[in-house]
């Protein structure tokens, strides 16, 4: 299994959407985590992306996404 963690501005570019392709295409176990704390090199998240909910990025893969809370312990865990 591979795991790719990025921050929210990381799925804005080219590199991001060319893994979740070959992920997709491949069926390749591959887990892409990431840390949305809201800005990306400054700029707010409302100002570069149509929606808070990064995970529905993954539906136009078809592919399998949660939203967990980080800073829950036992969230994390399960």
């Amino acid at each position: 299994v591979t795991l790719c963690f990025i921050g929210e501005g990381g799925t804005n570019i080219g590199g991001f959407y060319e893994g979740l392709t070959y992920a997709s295409l491949w069926n390749l176990p591959a887990v892409f985590i990431i840390e949305n704390n809201l800005y990306a090199m400054g700029t707010p998240l409302y100002r570069s992306q149509p929606t808070y909910d990064l995970t529905r990025k993954a539906d136009a893969f078809n592919m399998p996404s949660h939203r967990i809370d980080a800073f829950n312990v036992e969230t994390v865990y399960d």
